[in-house]
């Protein structure tokens, strides 16, 4: 490393360089004693609309949560298997109309798509 630079700093110079239709939201500092790096490195997060009452939208992610597996189906055109894709799940929230995720992108194993965990919300 030559020197450190600033969240700021980091955002401005990724933005210059993203292609047009993609953008930098934040940027952050990652503090010294945190989750593991490559968690906090390797995630995504997305949102998006959905019309749930707040109450029931709560009871449906503390369900989420209290479960060990949430099991997704992937079919392809050679084979249909279930993957568990609850311990890419870092965090879910539903607020305003919207539900946000934060996802890992699964290095260490199969990822999954967004409108999968939808279903576990309705």
């Amino acid at each position: 490393m030559l020197r450190r630079i600033s969240a700021e700093e980091t955002k401005e110079l990724l933005a210059k360089n993203m292609p047009p239709a993609l953008g930098v939201l934040a940027a952050s500092n990652v503090p010294v004693i945190s989750k593991p790096v490559e968690l906090l490195v390797n995630v995504a997060r997305y949102s998006t609309e959905m019309s749930l009452d707040s109450e029931f939208a709560a009871q449906k992610i503390k369900d989420f949560f209290s479960t060990t597996e949430f099991l997704v189906e992937r079919i392809t055109d050679k084979s249909r298997r279930s993957i568990d894709v609850r311990p890419l799940v870092i965090d879910l929230k539903y607020a305003g109309g919207k539900t946000g995720i934060l996802l890992s992108l699964g290095q260490t194993g199969p990822s999954s798509r967004i409108w999968q965990y939808r279903k576990s919300l309705v």
